[in-house]
């Protein structure tokens, strides 16, 4: 008995989705840009101790790079682009050793890492189709896991409230964390059409729903 376990996209490269479809895909596109391009900075500079305007600046070069690199990849000029809208940003991967190359040469040595990095990644950009033999699903998928546990800390962090949050670990972060991630699981499994595929959106809606009062209640004790 064989199994077909190939994945077929809901829509073809140069196929339009109805605009209601579009706008509720494009702005969960947006909002998950959002929250990686503001997060990982802000995980960055309260891990070196930075300053609020020393964070404000590190979200603002992210968000400006990612837009002027997502105009590059969307729109293409001569054979840089692929034309596809595919959002820029920043990566957690780089976390592992922006963190500790800040804490102990400075955030300046990070730009100076990144620059450098980026050079090495665009000169590998043009032999790409020579070096994928090196890297098969096996070491690719070994990779990203190795990313993924390296993260853990960050993400359960995160989870609980947020490094230096007065009530991290509190059961109200931990339940409404917890309800958000339940609820993009069952919906991404289970949802058909429109509803799976704006799974991440909807997550966020009811879990920022959810929060308004609790949030209400903090303003009133403060």
């Amino acid at each position: 008995m064989s199994t077909n376990n190939s994945i077929h996209a809901r829509y073809d490269i140069d196929e339009m989705p109805p605009w209601g479809e579009a706008t509720l895909l494009g702005v969960q596109h947006v909002l998950v840009m959002m929250a990686s391009n503001v997060t990982l900075p802000i995980v960055l500079a309260t891990a070196i101790g930075a300053t609020t305007g020393e964070t404000a600046f590190l979200v603002q070069v992210a968000l400006l790079v990612a837009g002027l690199t997502t105009f590059l990849q969307t729109v293409g000029f001569g054979p840089v682009g692929s034309r596809l809208p595919i959002v820029q940003g920043t990566s957690f991967g780089f976390l592992a050793v922006s963190i500790p190359l800040a804490q102990d040469y400075g955030i300046a040595a990070v730009f100076g890492g990144a620059i450098f990095a980026g050079a090495v990644q665009v000169a590998l950009g043009f032999s790409l189709r020579w070096l994928q033999v090196l890297f098969p699903p096996l070491v690719s998928g070994i990779v990203v896991l190795v990313i993924g546990i390296g993260l853990l800390p960050t993400g359960m962090a995160l989870f609980a409230g947020g490094n230096g949050a007065a009530d991290f670990g509190s059961f109200a972060n931990l339940g409404l964390a917890s309800l958000v991630l339940v609820i993009m699981l069952v919906l991404y499994r289970f949802g058909n059409g429109l509803v799976g595929a704006s799974a991440v959106l909807i997550s966020l809606v009811i879990g920022y729903l959810v929060a308004i009062p609790g949030q209400g209640r903090l303003r009133r004790d403060q």
